[in-house]
This record gives structure tokens, sequence and C-alpha cells, in this order.
């Protein structure tokens, strides 16, 4: 999908080491490839398995930036796009799914991005690149400069 794409910008650890992502998924590969992603980004990643653990993180006093969804692991995915967006207004959504059929509503709810399974790791690091470098202030990409 991305082959064609000119090279990954690189984001410096200093401008993002303070994000956090929050990754939610019960597939453990899923998680290991999600991980091994955001590894050079972000030091705090904060993984919910089932919808219990989403609800107890959506009500802590931590802000989450990123947020990356498996759908097969959520009840509703676009109920949990709007609990998200009312709770972290600013946050960057990617969504995972085996079934694209909901990308557009996903895609309405605020999701910034909605990635086919299996996961591909290129597809991936572009999507997690693009939510770091829009969340980011331009002007702490253009002090890393």
């Amino acid at each position: 999908m991305y082959s064609q794409s000119p090279q990954q910008p690189v984001i410096p650890l200093s401008i993002t080491q303070h994000m956090r992502a929050l990754v939610v998924s019960c597939d453990p590969s899923c998680i290991n490839t999600i991980q091994e992603a955001l590894q050079p980004f972000l030091k705090s990643i904060c993984v919910a398995t089932n919808d219990e653990e989403v609800d107890f993180v959506l009500t802590d006093a931590q802000i989450f930036p990123l947020v990356i969804i498996d759908t097969a692991c959520v009840h509703s995915p676009c109920e949990l796009a709007n609990a998200i967006k009312s709770r972290w207004p600013g946050s960057e959504l990617i969504f995972i799914s085996e079934d694209m059929s909901s990308w557009m509503e996903l895609i309405q709810r605020g999701a910034y991005e909605m990635l086919p399974k299996p996961l591909a790791m290129t597809d991936l690091n572009w999507a997690v690149t693009g939510a770091v470098l829009r969340h980011l202030p331009a002007k702490a990409l253009g002090a890393a400069s």
C-alpha cells in the first residue's frame, strides 16, 4: 500500500518520549507487532485486552494521545471511538480490523487510520508516524530539526 511512498520521516524520541499510547487488543501477535512499531516513538505503552480494562483506563487521569484498537477485541468499536474522543478529544485513533466494512463510520467518528488484518508492519509504521506527526505541535518538530 505504501511501498511507493518516500522514505518514512524520523521523529526523535526526545520529543515523543512523554507521549503515551493505549493499545486495545486481545491478540498477542497483534500486541507484539504494535509494541514493536511503537518502540522507536514512545516509552509508555498501556495494553487493555477487553472492554472492562478499556473502561478502567477511560476513568484514569492519564491522557493517551495515540490509541490503537483491534476491533475484534471490543464490543462496539464505534461506541469506543465516541468514548475516547469524548475523554481525549485530541487523541489519534488507529483501528485494526479483519472486516473493513465499518471503516467509513469509524473515520467519521474520528479515527485517523483504519488498517486491515493481518497487520503489515510497514502500514502500521506509516500510520503511527503520521499520527505522531499530527499530534505533535509544529513548534516541537521545528525545534528537533
